[in-house]
């Protein structure tokens, strides 16, 4: 069973019945990317994921990616070829003059941008260098020859950005996507932790996704992982910022960052981005895949590759071909040692550790909050983590984390009855020898119990651990 989680993007390419089927046959959450379309084609989106979902007896997460204050161009009917050394006037409004290509965004520009500012467009589309800003216009040069295409994102090095997230527009949107049962919300261009308790009073119960893509953001991983409820590495927009040599190196300290705050981390684009044209990966995207999953990542994210690919199948089946490759070659699971130093969470590293020694065929972790199947999962245990809860989205919100499985139950009566519950569905998992970590009812942040059930022909039922 793949431990790593998947996470593809909604769009037209996986919008028919057929190919859905085909692609959620392998992933855990899908990705409806805010910045494109409108609410009318999200809610058939949603639909169609939801029915596809309960015909393959799969329990889909869904996740509402925010714009954030992301500047962008208007839109064009064709792209604008800029030659190197040609001046282009950026403004709110087209620009007449002779000698100079004028384009529209949707971001004053000049409030931020300063002489000598690197300007890019697009994913390095074209790169042009600020000249002057009067009159509410920045002029620049292009530094090499490119194109600017409508509706690309425009990013300026070297200049602090007055705009934050979120924005009034991600307010409403989250409003949107609480009401209509999304399950996560992704905030763009997150700078501190201020932005995410900005946001949380909107959520309604839905899990935030912080995206470092900033270098505010890097600089204060630590405390936006803190509070976010997840993290992803949004690699685009961040190798924009900081240039694309450093990206391994943030990647990897962002996923300890995440790892250090017992948060889920997910690794984004351009996984498999020769995938959008071509139906195999290349070598060394198999290997960006296989660091990802070794370096402790807890989901890999498709964009392009399912939303406009021509191969979304079989992109979602290489990088869980490749994923599971590379956990099978792992041989130390990575482990929180300050969390588990702790004596509340003992029981819980004694249930990793016993796993991994004797070869235990699964944890079962009953909960009703979540948070109980959170912090075993942190652990990485070498095994199966089955995390058992009666609400519909605490499920959904685990869907994230590596190695959980979520499972329905009834609500917690007994110890007796919760056996009994975990018999069958260990039973059907062909699951012989299992631990049951439960939690303290007074201290529901607490293990207080770890049992050990032997069903093989030779075993028996043990008493508490």
């Amino acid at each position: 069973m793949l431990k790593t989680k998947i996470m593809i993007t909604y769009g037209p390419s996986v919008s028919s019945e057929e190919v859905l089927s085909g692609v959620l046959r392998y992933t855990d959450i899908v990705r409806f990317n805010f910045s494109h379309g409108d609410e009318a084609q999200w809610l058939r989106g949603m639909g169609l994921v939801r029915k596809v979902a309960a015909k393959l007896g799969r329990e889909v997460a869904l996740l509402a990616d925010l714009p954030g204050p992301k500047i962008r161009t208007a839109s064009m009917q064709a792209p604008l070829q800029v030659r190197k050394g040609e001046t282009v006037a950026l403004g709110s409004k087209r620009t007449k003059q002779t000698g100079i290509k004028s384009v529209v965004v949707d971001y004053p520009l000049y409030r931020d941008a300063r002489t000598g500012c690197t300007i890019e467009v697009g994913d390095g589309d074209l790169s042009l260098r600020v000249t002057a800003v009067h009159s509410g216009v920045v002029i620049a040069k292009a530094i090499d020859d490119g194109t600017i295409g409508g509706k690309k994102g425009v990013n300026v090095l070297g200049a602090r950005m007055s705009a934050s997230a979120p924005t009034k527009t991600d307010m409403h949107l989250t409003d949107f996507a609480a009401r209509n049962g999304f399950d996560f919300v992704a905030l763009s261009f997150v700078k501190s932790r201020r932005d995410i308790d900005a946001l949380r009073k909107r959520t309604d119960g839905m899990s935030i996704v912080a995206k470092i893509e900033t270098v505010e953001a890097l600089g204060n991983i630590h405390e936006i992982a803190g509070v976010a409820d997840a993290i992803m590495v949004a690699r685009g927009d961040l190798a924009i910022e900081i240039g694309i040599a450093k990206i391994p190196e943030a990647q990897k300290a962002i996923i300890e960052a995440a790892m250090d705050q017992q948060r889920p981390v997910i690794v984004a684009t351009q996984l498999l981005a020769s995938m959008v044209e071509n139906p195999a990966p290349t070598r060394a995207e198999a290997n960006d895949i296989a660091n990802a999953v070794e370096s402790g990542s807890d989901c890999l994210m498709l964009s392009d590759e399912t939303a406009v690919g021509r191969y979304p199948r079989q992109a979602v089946s290489y990088l869980a071909e490749i994923a599971g490759a590379a956990e099978a070659s792992q041989k130390n699971p990575s482990r929180l040692n300050a969390t588990a130093s702790a004596m509340d969470f003992g029981m819980s590293f004694a249930a990793a550790e016993l796993a991994e020694r004797y070869g235990i065929d699964g944890i079962f972790v009953p909960t009703e909050t979540g948070e109980a199947a959170r912090t075993m999962a942190t652990l990485r245990p070498a095994t199966r983590l089955v995390a058992l809860a009666s609400s519909d989205s605490i499920r959904r919100s685990l869907s994230l984390y590596y190695g959980m499985t979520a499972v329905r139950i009834g609500k917690l009566s007994t110890m007796e009855a919760l056996m009994a519950d975990i018999k069958v569905i260990a039973a059907r998992a062909h699951m012989r020898r299992y631990l049951i970590v439960a939690w303290s009812r007074s201290r529901p942040e607490m293990a207080d119990t770890l049992r050990y059930v032997d069903m093989s022909a030779a075993g028996s039922k043990r008493p508490d651990i």
